[in-house]
């Protein structure tokens, strides 16, 4: 079916209830028949609540139901033509129904949303702990193995020194040594001078 191209007809056609009033197309679609003809049930039913005809034809002859793309279009429209204002109190209470469904599906919607986001947000969190963690266990070993090291090479300074100062401790201690050794034998050496000549 063409859609006319008055712009609360193509709201009716797209499903759009706000922009809804009872006008009329070129072709004689009425907002009920573009509805129906589109399938937005939704819309259908918004119109029959709101007193819109079952029985209006467009340029073709052909009444809502006629023009139904959707079997339960098609129902809604069928009861209305045969129960009259029950049936449209009825389809009140439906939209009214649909209304809190959706907007109950919207609610859940959004905090399953946010708990899908809270749960990423606190795994990205858990994350940024467990790489804080290792990074400051890595730099615990590194700062270890550096005092490791520190430690490693003070003993050997220490080690290096104490050899060191052994080594001249005994060359002194040989030098007074030989020093003294050298004076006793001089010594000895003048006291048989000395006994020699006394003979």
């Amino acid at each position: 079916m063409a859609v006319d191209e008055s712009p609360i007809l193509r709201a009716a056609a797209k499903g759009d209830t706000e922009s809804l009033e009872d006008a009329v197309g070129e072709l004689g679609n009425r907002p009920i028949h573009l509805a129906a003809a589109s399938g937005h049930t939704a819309v259908v039913k918004l119109l029959l609540r709101q007193g819109a005809s079952v029985a209006s034809r467009n340029e073709y002859g052909n009444t809502p139901a006629m023009t139904a793309s959707e079997p339960e279009c098609k129902e809604a429209l069928s009861a209305v033509s045969l129960s009259g204002e029950s049936a449209r109190s009825k389809l009140a209470e439906e939209v009214e129904a649909a209304a809190a469904e959706a907007e109950a599906a919207r609610l859940e919607a959004y905090m399953r949303k946010e708990e899908v986001e809270r749960q990423v947000e606190a795994g990205r969190s858990a994350a940024q702990r467990r790489r804080a963690e290792e990074d400051a266990e890595e730099d615990r070993i590194e700062e270890e193995a550096r005092q490791q090291r520190l430690a490693e090479e003070e003993a050997a300074r220490q080690a290096e020194e104490a050899r060191l100062k052994a080594e001249e401790d005994a060359r002194l201690k040989a030098e007074e040594e030989a020093r003294l050794a050298k004076i006793a034998a001089k010594k000895a050496k003048i006291a048989a001078a000395k006994a020699a000549k006394n003979r």
